[in-house]
């Protein structure tokens, strides 16, 4: 349940943003735009992945090793910073995102299941 703002704490609330955005641009900035430096490592990431993709039309026309070698890491380094930063910013919306009632529904549902699967264990025991 959420309670909406009252037009005196609407006030409060942007007055407190503005005096932060005019002491520290900085800082406000990074509240503002949280996943900006990971949005930065996934264009860097795709960057680097392309240019390891042009590195293996270039090995493949030059024919050699160092090249293919240098196109191989490049490609696999701009996966892995693409990955980390998706990852990260998929990580972050699910702890924003987490709802308590559904939270509340899945514990009910998992007890339930829980107490099934002990009561199953226990009549297969009890088997000869």
């Amino acid at each position: 349940m959420t309670v909406p703002l009252t037009d005196r704490e609407k006030q409060i609330l942007e007055d407190i943003e503005r005096n932060l955005s005019t002491e520290d641009p900085h800082f406000a900035r990074g509240i503002r735009q949280p996943w900006s430096r990971k949005l930065r490592q996934v264009k860097v990431g795709l960057g680097v992945f392309l240019l390891g993709l042009a590195l293996l039309v270039g090995f493949f026309a030059t024919q050699h090793v160092i090249v293919g070698v240098l196109a191989f890491s490049a490609m696999v380094g701009g996966i892995v910073l693409m990955s980390t930063a998706t990852g990260d910013i998929a990580r972050d919306q699910v702890r924003l995102h987490k709802d308590p009632v559904k939270d509340r529904i899945s514990g009910a549902v998992d007890s339930k299941v829980t107490s099934w699967q002990e009561r199953f264990r226990s009549r297969y025991r009890k088997r000869p």
